[in-house]
């Protein structure tokens, strides 16, 4: 809906586990899905979940003096600011350079991965989706600190960070292993934000062998 918050978001994850009659499913979160895992433990706790799995996210976007390990590690609230001034004035364009500051990257492998299909094909999607839902849900989820539910995640979780993110970095995948207990960390060596989608052999290796372990 145009109006989707974070919160609601966390609402439809406990609607579905309980409408589905899920028992306890593992919950998988990129980027934004963390965000929305975090928020979900916030709200519900971890009773009706086995384990988690959360992909190149920090827990806090926004920087500031006392934090330093949003995005790009120095992302604060004029950044953002001007980030939404951008969505509103060229939507599709923004978020595709937003794409192509992923990963870590010389402006030659960068110029070459734009031409790529599967640059075409997410700016295709992009194209699709309604600029005015998606600026306002970013604007919710960048509102919020969730260092404090870390310390609460008692279920395994398995945190997947991409060793080139430009977004976070080794950095982040740190904090998260420190402050989450029972959390494992798998780097990704030639991955940026995305281990799923640019190493997904391993990425599937990695989940699938997490999952057998605390099912």
């Amino acid at each position: 809906t145009k109006n989707a918050t974070i919160s609601q978001l966390a609402s439809d994850i406990a609607f579905n586990i309980e409408k589905l009659s899920l028992n306890k499913p593992s919950l998988v979160g990129h980027s934004m899905g963390t965000l929305t895992i975090l928020e979900y433990i916030s709200q519900f706790g971890t009773s009706n979940i086995s384990s988690c799995c959360f992909i190149d996210q920090s827990p806090k976007i926004i920087t500031d003096d006392s934090w330093n390990l949003g995005l790009y590690r120095n992302y604060t609230i004029d950044d953002n600011n001007n980030f939404i001034s951008d969505l509103k004035k060229n939507f599709v364009k923004t978020v595709m350079n937003l794409i192509l500051q992923n990963k870590v990257m010389t402006e030659s492998e960068q110029e070459a991965f734009s031409k790529m299909s599967i640059f075409k094909d997410r700016e295709k999607a992009v194209s699709l989706l309604d600029p005015e839902s998606w600026i306002h849900c970013w604007s919710d989820f960048v509102k919020n600190d969730y260092r404090p539910v870390l310390p609460e995640i008692n279920v395994p979780t398995l945190l997947a960070y991409g060793k080139k993110s430009n977004f976070y970095g080794i950095d982040v995948a740190n904090y998260m292993n420190k402050h989450i207990k029972n959390s494992k960390l798998e780097l990704f060596e030639t991955s940026g934000h995305s281990p799923q989608v640019e190493d997904p052999k391993k990425f599937l290796s990695s989940l699938t062998l997490f999952l057998k372990q605390n099912v």
